[in-house]
């Protein structure tokens, strides 16, 4: 079947119907990587640009190289210069290209390559998988999963067997969105589509189309879709062609259904791997003399650094930071000696105030544990949906948190909590209770504070509230902050213009009041902060 400029099944926004040639592109491609070792190369040199005067962006021509381009940088995704599996990739599209245009994929030796190459087409991370010196995570008749540990038998929490971990592993790295099996099988079934399109024209209508997305310079083929357009826009579809290897969600839970470690069962004994000497004698070093770990899951998603974790010296003590991973939150441990844990919750919670107060992330406790010292956190928790990565070197202020005065501590409390709130409503009331700290809840100290910093404060910033709000109603900005604000956010009434007025959270417009006034009540705040040490 040959298409027209206008008709097709393959669209790209920026250059219309591509040809359904997936096959046939991609089998040029692996002899190019065949020939050369650097596939950064053989990438370079067949991706053109589109060269239409209108700016970047890939050339019709290039579509299918870019397509497979972007599986391989799908793993740099988790952490920064991780290598693909340069090999196994190139086997895997040399399958795909296999044979002339009168076959479609074979699924069923493509899908046991990939079960045969899971550890290098989806390494799984080893810290799911960690046991205690070396006995693995067992589970008994009741359902009860444990350990053994000096001939005792340890109950586990948030950690199943090797055989189960792994099988969720793989399930949720097929099904759930950046995974890297995810991308794999969308990719596949491009092969599929093509072959369909080419050879059972008629079950497709002429008004659906698979879209390749790109903006300008940035493509994201392998997160295509199913669309209608019509006079006004594309509609979202939930459609495949009548051939199930079309269909990423069938090929994942194929791919599921025959992983060798179903119902929890490995078809051969899965050894744990456990940490190195180094991991585990800096991790004795810090909890030695301990008898207690506090262990709090934190709602962020920060990374900080590209390790699996990172050691801070803070406050006295060894502060453990796990990082999290397309499947689990990081989790921050604190060696302790109270019994409730109260002397790590403090050290726990003033360092994830400094580390807001530095970088400004949502960082809130998910729960806390006390547990007893042990190496695998007792806690396994959500999944992060996307990064952000922190040097650790840089993650904390560089002056000496021993020195901070407690008024310091209560302020950065004040702003971590501001930071985190998902209300914007009590963000607000967090960045004045720093203001108010400053003055010992002196009503006209503040005002007279906010007064004379204010005009100042949003030039500097580049805010337009002072302009906006303030100087055209000739307002007292300082008794504004604590009326409409302040106290009214509160829910207490107030006098405004001899009227009773409270907030009223169901209120648009005084959603949008608070929104306004929350930028430069954060700048507030923060000003304030340098004068509280």
């Amino acid at each position: 079947m040959t298409e027209s400029s206008d008709t097709g099944i393959f669209l790209r926004y920026r250059g219309g119907f591509i040809k359904p040639d997936i096959k046939t592109k991609t089998k040029a491609l692996v002899a190019e990587l065949k020939k050369n070792d650097d596939y950064r190369a053989v990438f370079r040199a067949l991706i053109k640009d589109i060269g239409d005067g209108n700016g970047p962006a890939v050339h019709p021509e290039s579509t299918w190289h870019q397509a497979a381009k972007e599986l391989f940088e799908r793993y740099g995704h988790y952490s920064h210069g991780v290598e693909p599996p340069v090999q196994k990739l190139i086997e895997l599209l040399e399958m795909l290209s296999a044979g002339d245009g009168s076959t479609t994929i074979d699924w069923d030796v493509i899908r046991d390559f990939i079960i045969a190459n899971l550890g290098d087409l989806s390494p799984a991370n080893p810290r799911r998988f960690v046991g205690y010196d070396n006995q693995e995570v067992q589970r008994d008749d009741q359902g009860n999963y444990f350990y053994e540990e000096n001939g005792q038998l340890v109950r586990v929490h948030g950690l199943k067997t090797p055989a189960e971990e792994k099988l969720q592993f793989y399930t949720n790295d097929a099904q759930m969105r950046y995974g890297r099996l995810y991308y794999i099988l969308r990719y596949i079934a491009l092969f599929d589509i093509a072959y369909e399109y080419q050879h059972h024209p008629k079950y497709f209508a002429t008004k659906v189309s698979c879209v390749l997305y790109d903006n300008g310079g940035s493509t994201s083929y392998l997160n295509w879709n199913w669309v209608m357009p019509n006079p006004f826009e594309y509609v979202p579809l939930q459609w495949h062609p009548r051939s199930p290897y079309s269909n990423p969600d069938w090929l994942s839970s194929d791919l599921i259904m025959n992983l060798p470690f179903k119902n929890g069962e490995p078809g051969q004994k899965i050894v744990p791997i456990i940490p190195s000497d180094n991991e585990r004698v800096r991790w004795e070093s810090a909890f030695k003399g301990y008898r207690w770990q506090l262990e709090i899951p934190v709602v962020s998603n920060i990374l900080l650094g590209e390790e699996p974790e990172v050691y801070f010296d803070f406050l006295g003590r060894k502060v453990r930071w796990v990082n999290g991973s397309a499947f689990t939150q990081p989790i921050i441990i604190v060696p302790c000696h109270d019994e409730d844990g109260s002397d790590g919750i403090e050290i726990a919670r003033k360092f994830l105030s400094v580390l807001n107060i530095e970088h400004e992330v949502q960082l809130s406790e998910r729960l806390i544990s006390l547990q007893q010292i042990r190496y695998l956190p007792w806690i396994k928790d959500y999944r992060i949906p996307v990064y952000q990565l922190i040097d650790p070197t840089y993650a904390l202020p560089q002056d000496d948190p021993t020195k901070y005065s407690e008024k310091r501590w209560y302020a950065l409390a004040f702003i971590r909590e501001a930071v985190s709130s998902l209300s914007i409503y009590y963000a607000f009331l967090n960045y004045y209770k720093v203001i108010e700290l400053a003055f010992d809840d002196d009503g006209a100290r503040i005002i007279a504070w906010i007064n004379q910093c204010v005009e100042q404060l949003c030039k500097d910033k580049g805010l337009d509230w002072y302009n906006v709000m303030i100087a055209p109603q000739g307002r007292n900005a300082g008794q504004y902050l604590y009326t409409s604000g302040r106290v009214a956010i509160a829910h207490a009434v107030y006098d405004f213009k001899k009227k009773k007025v409270t907030h009223n959270p169901d209120s648009v417009a005084d959603y949008q009041t608070t929104r306004n006034d929350l930028g430069v009540m954060r700048e507030l705040a923060r000003l304030m902060l340098e004068g509280i040490k």
